[in-house]
């Protein structure tokens, strides 16, 4: 009988799917490509991508749920910047390979 490889455990692949599903919707990934030129306030964000606050405020709860984004307090705002700016890198190769960034 043939062996199989251990590629990685079920939890890992369960986080992976989670993030997957966040990074699946266009106006998250614009927030991400954002956030990737630095901290952004959400009015200054909503701005930029085109939604409401009440409608960024969702999305940035998902992104920060899933350990996508950081928050800062300031007062009574909020600035939001990337956990990890290498998320963006599987955009970038995916945009590339599509050959949209020509």
């Amino acid at each position: 009988m043939a062996k199989t490889k251990d590629i990685g455990n079920k939890e890992e692949f369960k986080i992976a799917a989670r993030v997957y599903r966040l990074l699946a919707n266009p106006k998250r990934l614009e927030i991400l490509k954002n956030l990737k030129e630095g901290e952004l306030g959400v009015n200054d964000l909503s701005g930029k991508v085109g939604v409401r606050k009440a409608n960024m405020s969702q999305h940035l709860a998902l992104l920060r749920s899933a350990g996508i984004v950081n928050v800062r307090h300031s007062g009574v705002n909020r600035y939001y910047s990337l956990v990890k700016p290498q998320i963006l890198d599987g955009f970038d190769t995916i945009i590339g390979l599509n050959g949209l960034n020509e």
